[in-house]
């Protein structure tokens, strides 16, 4: 993909905010030598000594040139006034080779990130007690001051005639307009001010040359843009493993080892898993030497520094190298069955089987599969904290709850406590008065129950009884009077 390139206005502009809100590092400040400058070319800067230094006390007035390659290409740096820095020649411009922002220019850069490792330099141990010029006497200032204050009061004078002849024209052209306008005051009505069609005009022509270099600003973006390769991407902080010969500069190294994450120190260290301890201390020597923050001047140094110090003391434990050894073969292991191929098959024995196969190719699939098993561990292990996490949160609950309950429960023995007394007392009262045969005992009657009367009810059920009572006798008498069947006989 295309980098985002950010137009050259637009980031001037920016910075231009920045420098007048003063959203700026302490000791620099910065901004346009002139309000009207539109194409945001000439900056006029200041550089506050470094405390502690021979520069202290002093301030440092710099002129800094952004032209129309800005920020492709660096902007052009020169002093103003006299200093004695590494990097400055006797003209007062800065030497690019000398700054490691201006020999290392990126489009990400600023001219305030100019002006700090401009300030940077001056707290270095070769330039903290170089000799600095003397400041400029003041004497010399007061007379150029006489000489212009008297050069001053002639142009005063001049102006001043000059204005008296400007008036008496106006005064005549006044005159001539206002003749013009009666003139024409039957056929045109009014006329408009020739002054107020000026200014529309110059604000007009001033609005097209903003739209112009904007437009020229998009037009040189889209013509310049490099078309950059993705083979070229690739090949940025990208090195093969377990090679002796490191072949990248230490801004290479600095920006591979802060523009990613690792899952594991070997890839930091750019290693094999079967690397010994020499091997292991070799290559850190060697990267530590090429980006030491004492050595290397770039930016980032000390951050990709304490990247690989992490890694180093990982890899010295024996117990994670051997946990890594073994993803290692667990990854190998999956590429080589995903391939149908046998783990201790050799290149020969392929060729011989007629297999066109490069198992050195190999080694960039089982560093994914190691990445993609890492990542499967770390989220297993996420996974189970959360789960602990969970229950222990959820213990906690049931117990907080049973605290609750403890707690209501003491609540209510101390207030069932504090009305001890009271309920003593009174059984104590109570129990002297029965003795004293004050209370006497079934002093209330009881409640006397009434049958309810209902005559009509009675009456019905009596007569059912009757009947009832008739049936069964005469059933008797006729069950009993079986005599008549011997008499029959």
């Amino acid at each position: 993909m295309d980098e985002v390139r950010i137009p050259r206005s637009f980031k001037l502009i920016d910075e231009l905010e920045r420098g007048q809100k003063g959203f700026v590092s302490d000791g620099v400040s910065f901004g346009l030598e002139r309000a009207d400058d539109i194409s945001l070319t000439n900056w006029s800067c200041t550089i506050l000594g470094y405390p502690g230094t021979n520069f202290e006390n002093r301030i440092y007035c710099l002129s800094v040139i952004c032209d129309n390659d800005y920020p492709d290409k660096p902007p052009k740096v020169r002093f103003l006034t006299k200093i004695s820095l590494t990097g400055v020649d006797s003209k007062g411009t800065v030497l690019p080779d000398y700054f490691s922002t201006l020999k290392y220019w990126k489009r990400q850069l600023s001219i305030e990130a100019v002006l700090v490792d401009i300030r940077r330099q001056m707290s270095n141990h070769i330039n903290r007690r170089l000799p600095q010029p003397e400041e400029e006497d003041t004497s010399s200032t007061d007379v150029i001051n006489e000489n212009d204050k008297e050069s001053s009061k002639k142009e005063e004078s001049k102006n001043e005639k000059e204005d008296s002849t400007n008036l008496k024209k106006v005064e005549e052209e006044h005159t001539e307009n206002i003749d013009n306008k009666s003139k024409n005051e039957d056929h045109t009505g009014d006329v408009e001010d020739p002054g107020g069609n000026n200014e529309e005009t110059e604000s007009k022509e001033e609005d097209e040359e903003i739209l112009s270099l904007f437009l020229n600003e998009i037009n040189t973006i889209v013509n310049t843009s490099e078309k950059i390769n993705n083979n070229d991407l690739d090949k940025l902080g990208k090195v093969e493993y377990d090679n002796k010969n490191i072949n990248m500069d230490p801004n290479q190294i600095c920006l591979r080892l802060t523009s990613q994450t690792f899952s594991t120190p070997y890839q930091v260290m750019q290693l094999k898993h079967d690397a010994t301890d020499e091997e292991i201390k070799q290559r850190y020597y060697k990267l530590s030497l090429l980006i030491h923050p004492d050595k290397c001047q770039n930016d980032k140094a000390p951050q990709a520094f304490q990247v690989l110090k992490d890694a180093y003391n990982e890899m010295k434990k024996e117990d994670i190298r051997e946990k890594y050894k073994e993803i290692y073969e667990d990854a190998k292991a999956v590429v080589y069955r995903r391939h149908k191929i046998k783990p201790d098959t050799t290149q020969l024995e392929l060729y011989a089987a007629g297999m066109n196969i490069d198992l050195r190719k190999f080694d960039s699939e089982i560093e994914k599969e190691c990445v993609s098993i890492l990542n499967k561990q770390k989220e297993r292990r996420e996974y189970a904290e959360k789960c602990i996490q969970a229950n222990i949160q959820y213990e906690k609950n049931i117990q907080s709850n049973l605290m609750d309950l403890e707690r209501e429960k003491l609540n209510q023995q101390v207030e069932w406590d504090k009305t001890r007394d009271v309920r003593v007392n009174s059984w104590k009262q109570f129990q002297n008065k029965i003795d004293s045969n004050v209370v006497k005992i079934n002093k209330f009657k009881p409640i006397v129950t009434k049958k309810e009367n209902r005559d009509e009810y009675l009456l019905n059920n009596k007569s059912i009884i009757l009947t009832q009572a008739d049936r069964l006798n005469k059933r008797k008498k006729i069950v009993n009077t079986e005599g008549y069947k011997q008499n029959w006989k």
